[in-house]
């Protein structure tokens, strides 16, 4: 092992076009990989650090787990620099390009990386830390472009997850080059998961019902992305967000913002997450969208579709 080595990898945000990344919904759903990239840099040091830190299994937690999942030689520290892109980051998206970077970088350091090792390492990852969570991010994270994840074998497989008995199947899906803002809450509010969680727990039926249309926008998501019809994409977006108000997704930060980002829109959604979620709007006016967002209070990242996953 050289221990002079330095490796560096980048993998990009992402989020769920259509569908849920939920450990609990069986249907179709879409991850779309973005522009903006989470780069980690590792190196062999005298202790495991973090930025300069030295690793604290609370504060680092995610970190810890990939270490767990992705360095085996506990006795060779590493250092990791971490490099994160002005991004707010309570969502699935992020954390799954954060983890896929360090595992990147950590592979590297062993030689080589094998794409469907580190999506399964990924998910394995993040799912040790974040319950419930299915894994769309991870595999977006990877392979970039679009992903489809779903139960069953469907063309152009890429890999086959597993975890505790359960399977799923990813998938690549071309995608148009578009534009996104996604709009961000400045004030506190709950989780916007956690209202989905109360509202599956009280109408289990009802919930699988909702679960069963969105898999079918997604159905239909797949052809108007291949298709590159934004129009489209748009109106399913929207059918897609009434299912997730209905859940109970979104908070009252979030709310105030929905209006913000259909204006000059094809369509805009909730994206839900273990921190309060953001809002995505597809637009070919992104400066515009940007600004209502602002005015209304909230905090517009600009974005659009990347063709790439992890580089290093």
């Amino acid at each position: 092992m050289n221990l002079e080595k330095i490796a560096k990898a980048s993998a990009p945000l992402n989020f769920t076009l259509f569908g849920y990344d939920l450990d609990t919904y069986d249907g179709i759903s879409i991850g779309l990989a973005l522009e903006n990239k989470v780069s980690c840099l590792a190196e062999f040091e005298s202790r495991f650090s973090v930025n300069g830190e030295d690793l604290d299994s609370s504060k680092h937690a995610l970190v810890r787990a990939a270490l767990i999942y992705g360095w085996s030689d506990v006795d060779t520290p590493i250092s990791l620099k971490i490099d994160e892109p002005e991004y707010p980051q309570n969502s699935i998206g992020y954390q799954s390009a954060r983890t896929i970077s360090i595992l990147g970088s950590l592979s590297l350091l062993n030689d080589h990386i094998i794409f469907d090792d580190l999506a399964q390492k990924g998910y394995e990852t993040m799912a040790s830390v974040y319950k419930d969570i299915a894994p769309l991010g991870t595999s977006a994270a990877t392979h970039g472009c679009g992903v489809v994840s779903s139960r069953k074998m469907a063309k152009n497989h890429l890999w086959t997850i597993k975890n505790n008995g359960r399977e799923w199947k990813l998938h690549h899906l071309d995608v148009p080059d578009m534009n996104f803002v996604l709009a961000f809450p400045k004030a506190p509010g709950p989780s916007s998961t956690s209202g989905m969680k109360n509202f599956m727990s009280r109408q289990k039926s009802f919930a699988k019902d909702i679960f069963k249309d969105a898999g079918k926008i997604a159905s239909s998501g797949i052809l108007a992305l291949e298709d590159g019809d934004l129009k489209a994409i748009g109106e399913l977006m929207t059918k897609a967000d009434n299912l997730s108000m209905i859940l109970g997704a979104y908070n009252k930060p979030l709310k105030n913002l929905k209006g913000a980002c259909e204006r000059n829109s094809y369509g805009a959604q909730i994206c839900p997450a273990s921190g309060q979620g953001f809002i995505a709007a597809l637009t070919d006016k992104p400066d515009v969208v940007a600004r209502q967002i602002y005015e209304a209070g909230g905090i517009p990242v600009i974005t659009k579709t990347s063709k790439t996953g992890i580089e290093v």
